[in-house]
C-alpha cells in the first residue's frame, strides 16, 4: 500500500479561511500595539507626577552648639518620584467645610520656618532626595497662644461644648499644583492645641 503526501486544507473555500486568518492577525498586531501605547503613556505619566512622602514631627538636634533640650517643628519631605520636584510651600489646613458654621470651616495657613538649620521654601528637591525644615518648637507655641482670638488648631464647639482640637492636616505643594497632605505627630498636635486652649483658660506659663 503506497501513501502519498497531501497538504492539508482548510474546510470550505481556502481564499475566505485565509482572508479571516489574516484579518484576525491584523486585529491581534493592532491590539498589541495598542497596548504598548498606552503601556508607554502610563510609564511616562508616572515618571512626570511628582510623588511626595510628607512627615511633620518633633525633633531634637546634637551637636554644633544645638541645645539638645530645645524642640523643632520639623517638616520632612521626601521625592519618591523620578525627576526634581520645585516645592513651593509648607504650610497647615484645618476644619471640614468651605462654608458653613465657624466651628466646621476650612482654615489654611502657610508655615514660616524660622531656623537656620533647615531651608525655607521655595527650594527644588532631586529625585530620591529628602529635604527637611525645621522651626523652633517654642516660637510655634508661643504664636498659637497669640492666636486664641482667632484659632488654627482648636474650635470653639457649640451647646457649650468648649474649646477643642478638630482635623489638622500638614501639607507640602509643589509649583506645578500637585500637593500632598498628612496627619501630624499627634504629640505635637495635643502641644499646640493646648497652647491655645490655655491662652483661653488664662492658665499661666
Amino acid at each position: 500500500m503506497r501513501f502519498e503526501p497531501r497538504m492539508l486544507t482548510p474546510p470550505g473555500n481556502p481564499e475566505i479561511y485565509w482572508t479571516k486568518f489574516g484579518a484576525l492577525a491584523q486585529a491581534a498586531g493592532a491590539a498589541a500595539t495598542l497596548l504598548a501605547v498606552l503601556a508607554s503613556l502610563l510609564i511616562a505619566f508616572r515618571t512626570r507626577k511628582p510623588r511626595l512622602r510628607l512627615r511633620v514631627y518633633v525633633s531634637r538636634m546634637f551637636g554644633a552648639g544645638a541645645n539638645p533640650e530645645q524642640g523643632f517643628l520639623t517638616f520632612s519631605v521626601v521625592n519618591a518620584g523620578e525627576r526634581p520636584v520645585y516645592l513651593r510651600g509648607l504650610g497647615w489646613r484645618t476644619g471640614w467645610l468651605r462654608r458653613g458654621p465657624k466651628f466646621l470651616r476650612r482654615l489654611s495657613a502657610v508655615q514660616i520656618m524660622g531656623a537656620p538649620m533647615g531651608l525655607e521654601p521655595p527650594f527644588e528637591i532631586d529625585a530620591g532626595q529628602e529635604v527637611s525644615s525645621y522651626a523652633p518648637l517654642d516660637q510655634m507655641i508661643a504664636f498659637a497662644r497669640e492666636r486664641h482670638t482667632d484659632p488654627l488648631f482648636t474650635r470653639d464647639l457649640p451647646f457649650g461644648l468648649g474649646r477643642r482640637a478638630l482635623r489638622v492636616q500638614a501639607y507640602a505643594y509643589t509649583a506645578d499644583g500637585h500637593e500632598v497632605r498628612v496627619r501630624p505627630e499627634k504629640s505635637l498636635l495635643d502641644r499646640l492645641a493646648e497652647a491655645e486652649q490655655d491662652a483661653v483658660e488664662g492658665v499661666p506659663k
